[in-house]
């Protein structure tokens, strides 16, 4: 069960968000819309940019992890090679194969809440009062194809948060508009166990 206390947030940086808005926009023409989402146009760019600031995150997740093991020998990259395949693999212009990352033959797709920047409270609370906790969601018209998802936030102060993350697919839900695979962010396994668990 996650708690506040097992999220990884890795504060705003400009160059990130530059780096996210500037590939953000550039993928914008080749969009496609998506059955409830409306036509994508300028004012999807933020949703986008969004989706690349947590794979952006999780990516430095990644390389801390390899750092923290590995140190800063002089055959750092040939280590990591040695005990871990990886690949960080975004797609302009296709769709891609329902994940963005492969770790030692694991796909792992980057979910962000990337309609609204929320706190803390809210990822545990709902936007809300006194509501359920956000959730982890997949569309059922999408997809699921990954091993693993992980699911990611912009905090209200801009920071991104990596909430946790699910081995499977969750299962499908009703209660929304649409069917969609959901997990409650605090059913998910914490981000510090991934490498452990996962790889």
């Amino acid at each position: 069960m996650i708690q506040e206390s097992d999220l990884i947030v890795y504060p705003y940086e400009e160059l990130r968000d530059k780096a996210a808005l500037y590939i953000s926009k550039q993928r914008l023409v080749f969009e496609y819309p998506r059955d409830g989402y409306g036509v994508y146009n300028e004012g999807h760019i933020l949703n986008i940019k969004n989706g690349y600031l947590g794979e952006f995150a999780f990516l430095e997740f990644v390389i801390s992890k390899f750092k923290s093991e590995f140190g800063n020998d002089k055959d750092f990259w040939d280590k990591v090679k040695k005990k871990y395949i990886f690949s960080y693999n975004p797609v302009v212009g296709n769709y891609d194969k329902g994940f963005e990352f492969l770790i030692n033959e694991k796909s792992v797709d980057i979910k962000m809440y990337g309609t609204k920047n929320v706190s803390r409270e809210q990822i545990f609370n709902g936007l809300e009062k006194g509501g359920r906790p956000l959730n982890l969601l997949i569309d059922v018209e999408q997809g699921a194809k990954a091993d693993v998802y992980v699911q990611t936030f912009i905090l209200d102060n801009s920071d991104i948060c990596l909430a946790g993350y699910y081995v499977g697919v969750p299962p499908v839900e009703t209660w929304m508009p649409k069917p969609a695979h959901c997990c409650p962010i605090t059913d998910l396994e914490p981000m510090n166990n991934f490498f452990d668990k996962v790889c």
